[in-house]
């Protein structure tokens, strides 16, 4: 009758509640079981890793070739080196929840590509390894590291860095580009890295250095350039007020502007060595009030009038030291 009734539209609306209750909790649980993911702060170390302390997690040279799943989400520091991921693509859950990780090695791990939205839950990441890989371009996965300061893409093989290519990792305060195929570089890639203290683009095939090239960077306070292909400098460094360090050395530079290094007044180090030098502009060097260490050796100079004012400001280089009671180091086969 009634009562029969009524008991199982009780019932319905209690299965309803049951439902909208618990259903999310089900779904969630099973898909981080899916991904092996543990939600527990004392998720165990996973198998063939090392966990000392257990919020330091050790997975290099483990034979690893896909992410773990089980990590604790109070981990900081995550080491998946040496491994073969390849492909990292954006199904995987290792990094969800992993809100205090600040460093994570993923270098020498075969990795040619990168889901772009693998390390969007990583609002304390500073230091990400991605060195060592077989990536063709910068990977558009920085996107919400907020607090990335060092990111390392050396040794891929990055042929380009486009005016977008680091448009999310404005937070960068040093950026390893070493040992690619880089040839080309678009006016305003590093525009927005205002914060870059360290800028790394050594061992590339850089040919050209356009003027607008480091526009903005002002805290840049060094700059390795060295074993490219550059010919000539003009103006690329005009705006580098507080660059301490320049390395040019191991390139074809015949000819240097006069103006090349003006305003450089905290220039501290600058290494021209091995390029194809046989003069410098008068008063080049003079107009580096901080300049303490260059190196020049390995260049074809012509000892004639040209190089006259560089005998004079070596002397004066020299003698200043001395009196000063300061360091200095000189170093140039110029015969």
């Amino acid at each position: 009758g009634a009562a029969p009734e009524c008991l199982l539209q009780v019932l319905d609306a209690v299965a309803d509640v049951w439902l909208v209750m618990f259903f999310p909790v089900i779904f969630l649980l099973t898909r981080a079981a899916e991904a092996g993911l543990s939600l527990n702060l004392s998720a165990s170390c996973p198998s063939m890793c090392k966990c000392a302390p257990e919020e330091i997690i050790h997975c290099n040279r483990t034979g690893l070739r896909a992410l773990p799943g089980e990590i604790a989400t109070s981990t900081i520091s995550l080491n998946l080196s040496n491994n073969y991921l390849l492909w990292l693509d954006g199904n995987n859950l290792t990094f969800l929840g992993l809100l205090n990780l600040i460093s994570l090695d993923l270098s020498h791990c075969n990795i040619f590509e990168i889901h772009p939205l693998l390390f969007s839950h990583l609002p304390s990441l500073e230091r990400l390894d991605l060195a060592s890989n077989n990536m063709r371009y910068v990977p558009q996965a920085f996107r919400n590291l907020s607090s990335l300061t060092k990111l390392s893409l050396e040794g891929n093989h990055i042929e380009a860095i486009g005016r977008d290519s680091l448009k999310d990792v404005e937070s960068l305060y040093e950026l390893n580009l070493r040992k690619n195929r880089i040839w080309i570089i678009q006016n305003g890639a590093f525009t927005k890295l205002l914060r870059l203290g360290m800028l790394n683009l050594g061992h590339n095939f850089i040919a050209d250095l356009p003027n607008q090239l480091f526009d903005g960077l002002t805290q840049l306070k060094t700059i390795h350039l060295e074993a490219n292909r550059i010919t000539a400098v003009a103006c690329t460094f005009r705006h580098l007020l507080n660059l301490r360090n320049l390395y040019l050395n191991n390139n074809q530079i015949s000819s240097i502007s006069d103006s090349a290094f003006l305003y450089l007044n905290k220039l501290h180090f600058l290494h021209l060595s091995k390029n194809n030098l046989s003069s410098l502009p008068s008063h080049l060097l003079a107009e580096l009030p901080k300049l303490k260490y260059v190196f020049l050796s390995h260049n074809p100079w012509k000892c004639d009038c040209r190089m006259l004012w560089f005998w004079r400001w070596t002397y004066g280089f020299i003698s200043n030291s001395v009196l000063n009671k300061k360091p200095y180091s000189f170093h140039a086969d110029l015969l």
